[in-house]
């Protein structure tokens, strides 16, 4: 929870982190289409791969819709690339941990 307006001032601070990248047009996994948040290490070296996961949001309200992640197995000839994905439905505040709504 945050007060109104602090989101959109936290998004712009997040924007000026070094290897934080937009990328739009990305899906959650119930198909619904926002702006993702990804953070590409600018200390690693070329060629290493990074954190590869996306934060998705609406584009509008900002509210988080999923996420999103690359992955692989295996090594060699049998190493497969896959998608991860996750979606929010829905969320509650309770008083206590492991408390159910």
């Amino acid at each position: 929870m945050m007060p109104e307006g602090l989101r959109p001032a936290a998004y712009e601070a997040l924007g000026m982190v070094p290897g934080v990248k937009v990328v739009p047009h990305q899906k959650d996994a119930k198909g619904r289409v926002g702006v993702a948040i990804t953070y590409d290490d600018p200390t690693l070296p070329k060629g290493t791969a990074g954190f590869g996961g996306y934060f998705i949001f609406d584009p509008v309200t900002y509210r988080f819709l999923g996420f999103r992640d690359t992955r692989t197995s295996g090594d060699g000839a049998a190493m497969k690339t896959y998608t991860q994905l996750s979606y929010l439905d829905g969320w509650a505040v309770v008083d206590k941990v492991k408390q159910r709504p």
